[in-house]
């Protein structure tokens, strides 16, 4: 089963340092069935970040990626996704129909990567 690591502490007797991480993602309302707010600092971290945020509602999707060393557009992001949705409904039925093939990555002021990635059921 998924999970995700908020922060980090030090923690002696009580608490004496915490480093909070940016997420990976974040599940966002949206008129689509599921959607993720995706963070990373390259697009090869928003390939892996977005196959563990629909690791979250099926963790056997994770069986069927096949990481590629490097992305040079969201578009091929996604169709990595996709392939990977592909190869799970043939195996075993993916809930998931395919990452919506749109969106476009901002960049925030910390330099950090986001993408909202839409996912039709």
């Amino acid at each position: 089963t998924p999970f995700t690591v908020k922060s980090l502490s030090l923690i002696y007797g009580k608490p004496r340092w915490t480093y909070p991480f940016v997420p990976a993602f974040e599940e966002i309302e949206h008129t689509a069935d599921i959607a993720f707010c995706v963070h990373g600092e390259t697009t090869a971290q928003l390939f892996l970040h977005g196959a563990a945020a629909l690791a979250f509602h099926m963790p056997e999707y994770l069986n069927y990626l096949t990481p590629a060393a490097s992305f040079s557009s969201i578009d091929e992001v996604i169709v990595g996704l996709n392939k990977a949705i592909s190869r799970a409904d043939t195996a075993v039925g993916c809930p998931f129909k395919a990452v919506s093939l749109h969106g476009e990555i901002s960049k925030q002021k910390d330099g950090t990567l986001v993408w909202e990635m839409i996912v039709d059921v």
